[in-house]
């Protein structure tokens, strides 16, 4: 039963850990010249979740930064709060699929890329119908 109890403590532990990771206004973070994002008022190298708001309260943008660089999904909104934006990272890279809406909820363009560069995009027009593929460069 003592053990289980042990076992029961640290459990809890960690979870009020990762629930109780960091979050920043982005507008109290600065980027070194190696493209690192760092909290302003003390020059550390940032990890945690980061967010921006409007002036409405209202979050603009959210996501996580690790180690200086975007890594994971990040997502942006428009002031209204629909969403505008999500794109996924990996140690600052844009990898895999990117997405856009239009405010009205239709999705505007799809791109995927691979090491920060854009391999595939789709576009459509605000109702829906499948523009053509601009040229890849």
């Amino acid at each position: 039963m003592r053990l289980k109890n042990v076992f029961l403590l640290g459990f809890l532990l960690i979870a009020i850990f990762a629930l109780s990771q960091e979050s920043i206004n982005f507008s109290n973070l600065g980027k070194d010249k190696q493209g690192r994002y760092f909290v302003k008022n003390t020059g550390k190298v940032y990890t945690g979740k980061a967010y921006d708001k409007y002036k409405n309260n209202q979050v603009g943008m959210s996501g996580e930064i690790k180690n200086g660089y975007f890594e994971g999904k990040w997502t942006w909104w428009y002031e209204d709060g629909s969403k505008k934006r999500q794109t996924t990272y990996k140690n600052g890279i844009k990898t895999g699929y990117s997405y856009w809406w239009y405010k009205n909820g239709q999705k505007k363009s799809q791109i995927k890329f691979i090491n920060n560069r854009n391999v595939e995009q789709k576009r459509w027009d605000k109702r829906g119908k499948l523009l053509p593929n601009p040229r890849m460069r």
